[in-house]
């Protein structure tokens, strides 16, 4: 089947889809050739997402690609001085990442060991992204869809650890992604490409070391001699400069399963007919998630902030520009009345001069530069580019108004000033949640070939979680999302907070004054159920593992004893093997024996009219009488002896 039909004008396309075909060469061709086609197409885009580059970074980019990258001279042009644009996308990602979100899995109906399950399975996903640095890539992400279009991170097997793959979490640039206008005009493109500038002969080694399957030497050989970045380079191929770096673009597409096609994966390098890789592609999302600041009404492409705050800094730019030129161009001037006796030799600009004068005095005059009407306009337009957004200026200076001093004013007035920012937060939560979803599916395909895959979460021990113990099915499960800090940082209303939760119990006094210099709760809540987390790691091992792990007199071993009793009741619902039963039960029974022994009971009181208990009372007669005799026969006998 030929892709091709050949007329004067020459080749041109007649069937661009490339997951169609049948052979490999070919297909390889097309998928770069519709690459470079989209590429050239989504120019007016590209040069959008240079003037925000631009702007933010106040640099005279030449272009995005990395020849053209390299060609930024800051002496052709000055920097910004009130940069609004850098400004207000600081403070609109600072806010929005202000919280780490934490990914939670909740089971429907589940058992205990499902349960435990999906503890664990949190701990996977905490340790992939904390693996992948992915609170750190986050911000750029977030920053990328307030400056650009979007923002984009790229999830892969990476091959480059010695033991096993990992997931791969990667931050990519917005315009390195294609689709194509008319596919994705309802928001959901069935083919997607990743245009990546690389160095060719670092890539001819990667595929020479087998990093995308087996090794494969002849084709690095083509790759080093044919690769080439034609078609990709914004000012063309007669731009000279000299390189230290051999660039070739490498793209990846995906079709994904449609009708009577199943999904494709094709990496392929452009100037080399052979693919780099070519496989089934059996998922129905793509390999990335695109983070928006605000979702496009049609197509994949949103509008940045940049563009939206581009009016009013070439405003704000404008109005700087005549304030220096005014105040360049404004002298003051000694004014000396004309019959006036002044010696106008004398004025100079030494300091305590004496001028002499007779009738009038001099007097210097210096007028006004600028209206004071055009400095209100100034902060006018500062504050405009904040409030468009929803961005308080007052929040982005760290400062609240005047007058809100108690914690409950403060938490209303956060409440009310993110309102806007609410589809924000949305968004951003729900962006999080697909890229726990990106982690399970490639953990899930590592785990095909090995079936030992293991990630070490964090914690205050590395724990080391495999995946075959926490795999659980979607339709087990369901993801939620909430954030790690639940106090307030404003300390007015923090210290509101932690009054409320001394006033309902839920807190002693003690924890709440450690509360006060404690951003998270987290922290305090693990010391206080630690005696509950004994009990319940002593379960799981009992359960899962068979290993016993037995109580200690410093628990709260009353309430131990009940949670391990109700552990041992569902248990045996569940019908855990006996040996696991009889281990649980020696588990109360261990801690029942570790229990202080109970105090005596109490004397029964005294029956009703009897005597009291006898007070207490001297000796006898008869006692005394004896005492006597006593000491009478000491005395004689100690006579006797003295010879008295």
């Amino acid at each position: 089947m030929s892709n091709y039909d050949e007329s004067e004008s020459g080749s041109r396309f007649s069937d661009v889809r490339w997951w169609a075909e049948d052979n490999e060469a070919e297909r390889a061709r097309i998928v770069c050739d519709v690459a470079a086609r989209i590429w050239k197409d989504q120019e007016a885009s590209r040069e959008g997402m240079l003037r925000a580059a631009r702007m933010y970074g106040s640099l005279p980019l030449m272009g995005l690609s990395p020849k053209l990258y390299r060609q930024r001279t800051v002496s052709r042009g000055r920097r910004i001085a009130l940069n609004v644009i850098k400004a207000v996308v600081n403070t609109y990602t600072a806010m929005v990442t202000k919280d780490k979100p934490k990914i939670s899995f909740v089971t429907s109906g589940g058992d205990d060991a499902l349960q435990r399950r999906a503890k664990k399975l949190e701990k996977f996903v905490d340790g992939t992204a904390y693996d992948q640095k992915l609170h750190t890539q986050a911000y750029q992400v977030v920053r990328d869809s307030a400056l650009f279009d979007f923002g984009v991170v790229k999830f892969f097997l990476d091959t480059t650890t010695p033991k096993q793959p990992r997931v791969g979490i990667e931050r990519t640039l917005p315009w390195e992604w294609l689709f194509d206008d008319q596919e994705a005009a309802d928001g959901k493109p069935p083919n997607g490409y990743h245009a990546k500038f690389v160095d060719r002969r670092a890539f001819a080694s990667a595929v020479r070391a087998g990093h995308f399957g087996k090794p494969d030497a002849p084709l690095a050989a083509q790759i080093e001699s044919l690769a080439t970045a034609s078609g990709f380079d914004d000012l063309g191929e007669s731009f000279e400069q000299a390189n230290l770096v051999e660039w070739c673009v490498v793209i990846e597409g995906w079709h994904l399963a449609s009708g009577e096609h199943a999904g494709r994966h094709v990496i392929a390098v452009v100037g080399v007919d052979t693919p780099v890789l070519d496989e089934e592609y059996d998922w129905h999302r793509f390999p990335c998630e695109l983070l928006y600041r605000e979702r496009p009404i049609q197509g994949v492409h949103g509008e940045s902030l940049a563009d939206e705050l581009a009016p009013i800094q070439v405003e704000i730019s404008r109005l700087l520009l005549m304030i220096q030129r005014a105040q360049m161009y404004a002298v003051g001037h000694w004014l000396v009345e004309e019959n006036s006796r002044v010696n106008t030799n004398a004025i100079d600009d030494v300091v305590a001069s004496i001028i002499r004068y007779a009738g009038t005095k001099p007097e210097y005059q210096t007028p006004n530069t600028v209206a004071s009407d055009v400095y209100a306009h100034l902060d006018r337009l500062w504050n405009k580019a904040f409030e468009l957004p929803g961005v308080s200026q007052m929040t982005a200076m760290g400062q609240k108004p005047a007058g809100l001093n108690s914690g409950k004013a403060i938490e209303t007035y956060a409440d009310v000033s993110s309102t806007r920012f609410k589809p924000n937060y949305a968004e951003y939560q729900d962006w999080y949640m697909r890229v726990a979803e990106q982690i399970l599916h490639h953990a899930a395909k590592i785990a095909e070939s090995h079936p030992d895959f293991t990630v070490r979460a964090p914690g205050k021990m590395m724990e080391a979680v495999k995946w075959a113990d926490v795999h659980l099915r979607e339709e087990e499960y369901v993801l939620s999302m909430y954030p790690t800090n639940k106090l307030a940082d404003d300390p007015a209303a923090r210290l509101g907070q932690v009054q409320d939760m001394m006033n309902a119990g839920m807190v002693t006094p003690e924890d709440g004054r450690r509360l006060l210099d404690m951003p998270d709760i987290e922290s305090l809540n693990s010391y206080a159920s630690a005696s509950y987390d004994n009990t319940m790691e002593a379960a799981r091992r009992i359960i899962e593992e068979g290993e016993y792990f037995g109580p200690v007199a410093q628990m709260n071993l009353q309430e131990a004893i009940k949670q391990m009793q109700m552990v041992f009741l569902k248990a045996r619902f569940d019908n855990v093997p006996e040996d696991r039963l009889d281990m649980l039960d020696r588990w109360i029974s261990d801690a029942q024996d570790l229990l202080p022994p109970p105090p005596p009971p109490p004397a029964p009181p005294p029956p009703v009219g009897s005597p009291g208990p006898a007070g207490p009372t001297g000796p006898t007669m008869q006692q005394r009488i004896n005492s006597d005799l006593a000491r009478m026969q000491a005395h004689h006998a100690a006579s006797n002896m003295m010879g008295v």
